[in-house]
């Protein structure tokens, strides 16, 4: 294992990743939201790809006028996550990159990992937890990949009232 990259830390791959990393989300405004690492899809996961340069992120429903601190996101939730490319964080953070890791207890976010076909699994904070049943089919979203903005695009949205 690679030591910690201390930080700031704008990563070029998953290699220094870790649960808990967070950068700032700079919204058009001006303001701040919050993306964290969630982890590093592993290799055998029949769902979620894995590269060195795919992660799962999440987005945080803090917002602030400052960027994040370790402290201001003690108790922060988990709005929702997908995976997404390691340059997410430098275009979503206008280059400030990963700029701390918090030890923060997450609440879960389940999502399946597709609809129809096959074997269905769910995920909690883009971990595997168990096959879906018909009614997680149903009622739970599917998670997804992200574009390399579009973290930034659901903190507005988020921020904004919609769900």
């Amino acid at each position: 294992m690679r030591p910690d990259p201390g930080f700031p830390y704008n990563p070029k791959s998953t290699a220094r990743l870790r649960s808990g990393m967070f950068w700032p989300i700079v919204l058009t405004d001006g303001a701040f939201a919050a993306g964290v690492v969630l982890g590093v899809p592993r290799a055998g996961d029949p769902h979620l790809p894995t590269s060195s340069r795919i992660f799962v992120a999440g987005l945080l429903d803090w917002f602030s006028g400052e960027s994040p601190t370790p402290e201001d996101l003690g108790s922060a939730q988990l709005v929702t996550w997908g995976a997404a490319h390691v340059k997410s964080i430098d275009v979503t953070s206008a280059g400030a990159g990963v700029t701390g890791a918090t030890l923060a207890e997450l609440n879960g976010v389940e999502m399946v990992s597709h609809r129809g076909g096959g074997d269905v699994a769910v995920y909690v904070n883009g971990m595997f937890d168990r096959s879906a049943t018909a009614r997680d089919i149903q009622t739970l979203p599917g998670f997804g990949t992200w574009g390399l903005g579009f973290v930034q695009a659901l903190a507005e949205r988020y921020r904004g009232g919609a769900t």
